[in-house]
């Protein structure tokens, strides 16, 4: 896809990616945005 981010989150370590972040810790170690994120985020 042309102009595409090639700093995906499937490209980010697994302990930083939001929806691992809040299953392994938990929603008190996630920011408001982080949040936002997940909620909002896309389905690619």
């Amino acid at each position: 896809m042309p102009g595409k981010n090639s700093a995906s989150i499937k490209n980010w370590p697994e302990d930083e990616r939001p929806r691992e972040r809040l299953i392994k810790y938990g929603s008190s170690s996630m920011s408001d945005a982080h949040l936002l994120g997940i909620l909002i985020g896309s389905k690619d």
